[in-house]
Parts: structure tokens; sequence; C-alpha cells
């Protein structure tokens, strides 16, 4: 542990591994009156791989200048895509590395970065997923008045780049976008609350090697919506219950012109969702037609001190444009039925479940979790089940988790872990571990092993016991117990 002024150190942190692996993990960091600097990494000489040579580097950091614009980055390196599985330092799929500019006022709002990628994966093929994006948006709310309403203008141009040269799976694009979006409410005596919002949407793609499309595509796409909701409520001595129903109509045309999607192939269907103009995960792809949103909120608060939330809804289509699949919960005339339920005890125990089911009752979605958070120990066992093809999932996907954590004693905590694939009637990953912490100094004894398999990935189990000596900036929000350097 090195110091190097009042606001700059160095940590080294050795490992020597059975196998006759040897790595140094570093930690540097610099804090100045306006920003600071992280930077974290390590070096192996490994005898796993062909290649003995192998690591990793991050950094990032960030600046506040005076005029009002802010500035971060956060830069990604590592030697090959195993690097981190092989030393369970992480399950990552792909590295992000970003520098951004931003500013933000009352009403409005610039930002402009790069951003770029690596795949981490054999599955993934590097030349076909952009290597490389750029972005530059403008928010202003023009006016808190117009005709009764908001008014507020966007606009961005985004570019990708992808390696590969070959046509279609090359593609580059270079999209400038702008909205224009107006809403209004009106209340009513009797609590009914009536909503209008209009959006124009326009448009520019610049494309290149990819055949399907000519170069340039212009596009202009209208949104407007209606809503009506009426919460209603009831207070008693036994607590408050609002329960909220909800129509929402939107109108869009039936046909949007066809534009590379990027940005749009997830797809999400919940709760969350269910009354977004445009549900596709990005602008690429816009929901088309003529549709009702429909639902329901509850929630209840007891004077005994437990709460509840709930929801249910649904999409009705005057016709179905065939924009979803059978798999996304929003297909059809009327889509699938979306709920969600939050139900908070005062024993510090919380249950929350959200699913995605049909008429038939058939679920394509459903997360369900249980949380229990003590003064010492905190448990969370959360199960999910996932039809293939729902949100993105290429398999029947059936999951069970659970994660511990306990403080037995005045600096010292204990931590464990459990994933169990039902799908596959096997456990995914299992871990434990046991940390001492104060001011000073924090050492952890930890004991993982994955038992999932791939062509590129090896089941594993991993002992870890590290040395961390703590300096400025390294507090979490747990500082409970800790002591100070002196009293030792």
């Amino acid at each position: 542990f090195l110091t190097f002024g009042d606001y700059a150190d160095v940590t080294f942190a050795p490992k020597i591994y059975t196998s006759g692996t040897v790595t140094l993990q570093f930690d540097a960091r610099k804090r100045f009156h306006n920003g600071k600097l992280d930077i974290s990494g390590a070096y192996t000489h490994d005898t796993i791989k062909a290649f003995p040579n192998r690591g990793y580097l991050f950094a990032s950091g960030a600046l506040a200048f005076k005029n009002g614009y802010k500035g971060s980055m956060n830069l990604q390196f590592v030697s090959d895509g195993t690097y981190f599985l092989d030393h369970g330092i992480g399950e990552q799929e792909r590295l992000e590395s970003f520098v951004r500019l931003e500013k933000t006022t009352d009403k409005s709002y610039f930002g402009a970065d790069i951003l770029g990628f690596r795949p981490l994966r054999s599955v993934i093929a590097p030349q076909t997923i952009p290597f490389l994006m750029n972005g530059i948006s403008y928010s202003r709310q023009i006016s808190s008045d117009f005709a009764g309403g908001q008014l507020r203008f966007d606009a961005r141009q985004d570019g990708l780049y992808r390696a590969s040269a070959t046509d279609i799976v090359g593609r580059d694009v270079a999209r400038f976008s702008a909205t224009l979006d107006w809403q209004r409410e009106w209340f009513t005596r009797n609590g009914v609350v009536f909503g209008a919002e209009a959006q124009l949407n326009a448009d520019y793609y610049a494309i290149n090697q990819d055949s399907t499309f000519a170069s340039p595509v212009s596009r202009v796409a209208p949104v407007a919506a209606v809503s009506l909701r009426w919460p209603l409520a009831k207070s008693t001595s036994r607590g408050t219950q609002v329960i909220e129903p909800i129509l929402q109509v939107v109108m869009a045309p039936d046909t949007v012109t066809a534009t590379p999607n990027d940005d749009s192939v997830l797809l999400d269907f919940e709760s969350s969702n269910l009354f977004s103009l445009n549900r596709f995960s990005g602008r690429d792809v816009m929901e088309a037609g003529l549709r009702a949103n429909i639902g329901v909120n509850y929630s209840r608060r007891a004077a005994m001190g437990w709460t509840l939330d709930a929801s249910i809804g649904r999409v009705l289509r005057a016709r179905d444009l065939g924009q979803f699949a059978a798999t996304s919960g929003l297909s059809g005339g009327a889509s699938s039925y979306v709920s969600s339920l939050a139900l908070g005890l005062p024993s510090r125990l919380r249950l929350e479940q959200r699913s995605v089911f049909d008429t038939a009752f058939n679920v394509s979605k459903s997360e369900t979790a249980v949380k229990f958070h003590a003064e010492k120990l905190d448990v969370t066992a959360s199960y999910m089940w996932l039809t293939a093809g729902a949100a993105a999932n290429l398999v029947n996907r059936s999951e069970w988790n659970v994660k511990t954590g306990l403080d037995l004693a005045r600096n010292w905590r204990t931590e464990s872990l459990f994933r169990y694939d039902l799908a596959s009637a096997t456990a995914s990953d299992a871990g434990m571990s046991l940390t001492y912490r104060n001011d000073c100094i924090k050492v952890d004894l930890s004991l993982s092993r994955s038992f999932v398999s791939s062509s590129n990935i090896s089941a594993s189990t991993n002992i870890g016991f590290q040395v961390t000596l703590e300096g400025f900036g390294s507090r979490d929000s747990s500082t409970a117990g800790n002591r100070k350097c002196s009293d030792f």
C-alpha cells in the first residue's frame, strides 16, 4: 500500500495459486477538487492456458467543469475472453467502454458519448456486432404552458460501426432523429383525470453495407394518445386503500417505414411499460396501429404497518399487424395479461411477484422474490420462469436463487449464494465468504463453485484469500461496527 500525498494511493495484492499461477492485482486512486480517477487491474502469469501472460485493466473517472459540463469515462480491457471466468472475477459477456460529456439544466440536457464493445463469448461473432458507437443528444422543454400542456423537443444522432465487410451482417448505420412531444392533463371535481399526448417522430438513416435497404431511408411517425384515470380512495381506522382503473387509447398508423433494426431487437413486456406509446426497447421499430391499453392499480396502507401494491392489465388491438412474436405476450388482437404485486410486512419481510400469462393462465414469464432484511441478517430467495422466446430467452429457463448475508460480530460478516437450474435439474453456482473489515484493512476468505460448463468454459472451484488495505474513497454504506486504525 503506497500513498502519494493526501489524495492518491496504490494498493497491490499478490495471489499465488496451487497450480503455479501467480497474479498481481492493483488498485490506484487519485482525487481532485473537481473529480476523481480510479484504475484497477491485474497481471497474471498463467499455467492453465497456452499463452501465459494474461490480465485486465479497468479505468474510470469523472470531472466537473466550471461551465456546468460534466465528463466521465469507463475504459475496460482484457487479454482474452475467458480470463474473468478462469479467475473468478466475474461473468461478463462483453466489455463496454465509454467517454461521455454532458450538461443538465432545469429545462435542457446535452450529452455526447463514444462507446466501444468487445464480446467475450465464442458464440458471439465479434465482427457482426457493433464495436464502436457514438451518440449526441439534446433535449429541451420548450414550454410548460403550450395549449395548456408541456411541449418538449428531443434530437439525437447515433452511429454504429461493425468490423465485418460482409453485406448485411456488416451493416454500418448513422441515424438522425427528432421528436416533438406534447402532454396535458385535466382534473374533474370528482377526481377523474383525463390525459392527452401527441408525438411527432422523424428519422433519417444513412446505411452502408446492407443491400436490403436503399440508403438513405427517412421516416415520419406520428402517434397520439388519450387516457382516463379514476383513482378512488377509502380511508378507515384500519388503513387506506386506493384503486385506480386506467384506460389509454393510442392512435398510430398501421404501416411504418421499415428501417434497419439495431436497438429494438429485445422486447420485454411487463407492467412497467403497459402504458408506453412504444414498447420496443429502442427507436428503430415503432409500435403501429390503433390499440387500447387497459389496467387497474391497487394499493393499501394498513394501520398495522403492512403495505400492498398490485396491478394488472393487457393490450387490445383493432388489428393484429404481425409486429410481435407469439412468445412476446403482445401478439394477436388481445395481449397476454401483465401483473405485478409487492407485499411488505412489518416483520421486515417483503414479497415481490411479476408475471405474464394468457387467458388460459399459461405463464410465459414469472419472477418471484422473497426478501428479509434485519439489522444483522439479509436473505433473498427468488424464482424465475421464462419460456423460450420470452424476453429474448432462447430456451425454457427455470431458476432458483438464494443469497444470504449475516453479521457474525463486530467487523465480521459472512455471505453465501446458491443458484439452481430447475430446467436441467443441476446446480449452477454456489459460494460463501467470510470477511473481516475495519477502517484500515479488509480480509476476505471465499469458496465458490461454478457447475456450468460449455465449449469454452469448464466447471471450476475457486478458493480465495485476499487482504486489502483500505484507503480513502473505499468506504461503503455499511460502516457500522468499523473501528479506527488507532484502536489497534
